[in-house]
């Protein structure tokens, strides 16, 4: 959760990151399929940062993703190969 209580998931099955509200509503959904910047190869862990960035861990890809809040890609770690 980040601080103003999103809850962020992570699909491995389907490749993507989900944004819920505090009440679990549906906010947005970001990520696809790939080795791109923003696409995932099984997402698996995700951590929020005290500034709201989202952090994923990419396993197949072996890297790290950052985004904001919305979903926009920021920087990576890590290779895609």
């Amino acid at each position: 959760m980040d601080a103003s209580g999103y809850l962020y998931v992570a699909d491995d099955g389907n490749c993507r990151i989900q944004k819920f509200d505090t009440n679990g509503n549906f906010i947005s959904e970001w990520g696809r399929k790939g080795s791109d910047k923003a696409e995932f190869k099984f997402p698996k862990g995700i951590a929020v940062d005290a500034l709201g960035f989202v952090y994923v861990t990419d396993d197949e890809n072996h890297r790290v993703q950052k985004f904001d809040t919305n979903g926009n890609f920021i920087r990576e770690w890590g290779s895609r190969d």
